[in-house]
């Protein structure tokens, strides 16, 4: 039963913002900046400055900071990995 009590934990359940809008979805899409058509491997959130965010299950912290083109990153490790990018300052 704790096994169980623990993968539950460890799921991602929960949107990661509780205010804002999703304007691209997990799947195949256009891609904004050519127009072909891709799998985008996340959705994405538009929200206010300074809305919270938030680790969709537990899991430990494995990377913060800048990455490229994603701007500031959080990584989760929760036994499958969580990216929360473009971020304006995670803490």
């Amino acid at each position: 039963m704790k096994e169980h009590s623990d993968n539950l934990k460890t799921t991602p359940s929960i949107l990661p913002v509780q205010s804002g809008y999703v304007n691209s979805n997990f799947g195949y899409r256009e891609d904004p900046f050519d127009g072909k058509v891709r799998f985008h491997h996340g959705s994405r959130y538009c929200c206010n400055i300074g809305t919270k965010v938030y680790a969709p299950a537990d899991g430990k912290v494995k990377f913060v900071g800048r990455q490229g083109g994603w701007g500031k990153v959080l990584k989760i490790d929760h036994g499958m990995a969580t990216g929360l990018s473009m971020l304006i300052y995670p803490e």
